[in-house]
């Protein structure tokens, strides 16, 4: 698998996001956010900004437990993308922010995601809220149910 490219603040460009070598990406986004900003403008932008017309059409606002699905780019080599809802972002809690992704990585993982990027909204965010950051993680299903999730790879702005 190429190596992701998420550890500098150079990666953050078309080039970077193709070079991730996730099989599945999970978007964050809050309620009622146009455009997404930052890497998620990015990702929109390499899906043919369908995520944005989801967004224009109600089928997706952001909601706390919106959800969308949407194939992923072949650019990319990530077989699926998931766009998860926030809620509003003066309501969003740290404890409330790592639950919906806990909720997220389950997802994934029972979709049979195996190397995740996460990709956070940009901010500002509210305190207490991790900064913007994108995550690589591999992910795997123990017999008992769990998943478990290993950072690869890290970036903050």
């Amino acid at each position: 698998m190429p190596e992701a490219r998420l550890t500098s603040a150079q990666s953050v460009d078309l080039p970077g996001l193709d070079s991730l070598g996730a099989d599945s990406v999970a978007l964050f986004a809050y309620e009622g956010r146009e455009p997404l900003g930052g890497l998620g403008d990015l990702l929109d932008w390499r899906l043919g900004s369908r995520i944005g017309q989801a967004q224009s059409r109600g089928h997706f606002g952001g909601a706390r437990d919106d959800q969308l699905l949407l194939p992923g780019p072949h650019r990319m080599g990530a077989s699926a993308v998931f766009v998860f809802g926030l809620g509003p972002k003066q309501a969003l809690t740290e404890g409330a922010f790592a639950e919906r992704v806990a909720q997220a990585l389950t997802v994934v993982a029972q979709a049979g995601g195996r190397r995740l990027a996460v990709i956070a909204p940009e901010g500002p965010h509210p305190e207490g809220c991790p900064d913007p950051q994108a995550l690589l993680l591999d992910l795997a299903n123990t017999t008992n149910g769990q998943i478990i999730a290993k950072v690869l790879s890290l970036r903050v702005d």
